[in-house]
């Protein structure tokens, strides 16, 4: 290591034991669990579940994926102006059709909104999601619906209407999230807890199930699940679960089959949707050039905070 490298592990030692103090909590309540409760923060609701127990890990047994009818749904989100008490933002999705292992269609597409803060834009966009998964449904009639944010705490405009349709169209919607914020009581990460748990149990793959009794509350329209897709990967997922018309194991049996052999432990169509809703810089740059080549037409001048901010950083910049 250089100095720089030696004075940076210096300055982060405190910060690294405190880490491996709390992991090693993590292991010491998967070798002696305690009888404590999940917690699920929606807003400003703490939700209380089941009191843990190993009785509810249950085997998961992937179905044969080759005639699976699946759409996978991912967005992303970049900041392309901000002008102060407005901002804006640029929206991609991509929505994938799969059948088995073969792509039948790849559908990108793009919107620029206006918000006052990152989290109404992040609101915004999963309303997009939702209209174009209805779309989807209706054209498509998938047996599985895949969306890269879960389920339960997004109580957006257009959640109810997609799970109607979804009904409708005998479409299981399964939303998987790449990281959780559901701890135990004494704020012990419960992903990590159970992945350890699991282990010790000898279960290779699994779901666990009941985490909340179900109608616990009202925004909660499906199951609360955590699930280890595969015995080559160490990794878990919650994945929150809509589908009044099918049994929770055999979609998560569906969701088990729809994995790369070189990326195991998370279905491939996710991540297929993942890469190609990237926001490329060209082409958040042809949409910055739009937004300019708009605002050089009007006759006040706009007093840009992103063109400040590329001023102090050493890249003039100026308009018309």
């Amino acid at each position: 290591m250089n100095v720089k490298e030696i004075r940076l592990y210096e300055v982060l030692k405190d910060d690294l034991e405190r880490l491996t103090s709390k992991l090693r909590i993590s292991l010491a309540y998967a070798l002696h669990a305690p009888p404590l409760r999940p917690i699920l923060r929606i807003d400003k609701i703490s939700l209380r579940g089941e009191i843990v127990s190993d009785s509810f890990f249950h085997k998961l047994m992937a179905y044969d994926g080759n005639f699976i009818h699946v759409c996978a749904l991912d967005s992303s989100l970049k900041l392309l102006m901000d002008f102060g008490s407005l901002k804006a933002y640029l929206i991609k999705t991509a929505m994938e059709v799969f059948v088995g292992k073969r792509r039948i269609e790849l559908k990108e597409s793009f919107k620029l909104i206006t918000a006052i803060s990152r989290r109404e834009a992040l609101k915004r966009m999963a309303q997009m999601e939702y209209s174009i998964a209805e779309e989807v449904i209706e054209k498509h009639e998938p047996d599985l619906l895949l969306l890269d944010r879960g389920l339960i705490n997004l109580a957006y405009k257009g959640r109810k209407s997609l799970f109607k349709k979804a009904v409708a169209k005998q479409c299981s919607v399964v939303g998987i999230c790449k990281s959780s914020t559901l701890t135990l009581e004494d704020g012990t990460p419960l992903l990590s807890y159970l992945a350890l748990r699991g282990a010790l149990l000898g279960y290779d793959t699994w779901y666990y199930h009941p985490l909340f009794p179900h109608g616990l509350y009202a925004r909660m329209m499906g199951e609360v699940t955590v699930v280890k897709l595969s015995p080559e990967s160490p990794y878990v997922f919650r994945m929150d679960v809509y589908a009044p018309q099918e049994d929770l194991v055999d979609v998560l049996g569906k969701v088990a089959a729809l994995q790369d052999p070189a990326l195991p432990g998370y279905p491939f169509p996710l991540i297929e949707a993942h890469r190609d809703s990237k926001i490329f810089k060209y082409e958040l740059e042809i949409a910055r050039e739009a937004v300019e080549e708009r605002l050089r037409g009007l006759a006040e001048p706009l007093d840009l905070c992103c063109f400040r901010r590329r001023d102090l950083e050493g890249r003039s910049y100026r308009m018309g």
